[in-house]
This record gives structure tokens, sequence and C-alpha cells, in this order.
């Protein structure tokens, strides 16, 4: 149980091009953080199917890290994070997360 997987938290909003007028997704806030890889519970998992959800991970995280972000960045892969629950102690707080869209994916994220 220890932090062993870098991963970056995520906020993302739609910006407009000022001078071509078109939307494009562009990271505004990006943390990284060390995280706690965890399998997703048995629990977790029928609980996110029957809101027709697939969890595929679920990283903890000291909680003074997370500020509301909504994506995680690790491996070249992309995921939104569903919830945040509480951890394994008052200190701590698990993101569970699942795959995203095409639309809600970025590009260009230059980490």
């Amino acid at each position: 149980m220890g932090f062993n997987t870098k991963i970056y938290l995520l906020d993302i909003a739609s910006v407009q091009d000022d001078t071509t007028g078109k939307r494009t997704l562009t990271v505004i806030k990006k943390t990284a953080v060390f995280a706690d890889k965890q399998e997703v519970g048995l629990q977790e998992y029928y609980s996110a199917e029957s809101n027709k959800k697939e969890l595929v991970a679920v990283y903890e995280i000291p909680a003074h890290m997370y500020h509301n972000e909504s994506y995680i960045f690790v491996d070249n892969t992309q995921y939104k994070i569903s919830r945040a629950a509480k951890g394994r102690s008052l200190g701590y707080i698990r993101l569970p997360c699942t795959k995203c869209q095409k639309k809600d994916i970025v590009e260009d994220l230059s980490i």
C-alpha cells in the first residue's frame, strides 16, 4: 500500500479561440500527485454498474491534494473521476475512475 503511481489531476474547460471562434478543450489546472492504485472493489463495481458506469481503477491520494478536479491523466490515458469517496483514514480520499468519452479527451496535454 504505497504511493507508487504518479498521476496528474486535471481541470479541463472548453475555451474559445478569439481569431477562429472554434472551441477546444484546454487544461486549466494540472497537479502532479503520487497515488496508491487499487483494484475496484466488488461493492464499488456493482454500485457503478447499476448506474451504467464502468469503473477502471481506483486511486487513493492524500485528501489535501484533491480540489474537485474532474479528470486524471496516468500512463498516457485520461480518465474521468466518477466521484470522491473516503479513503482508508481521514487524511486520504479515494477517486474511482471511468473511461473518458471521446468528446472529453484533450488531445494536447503536454505533460
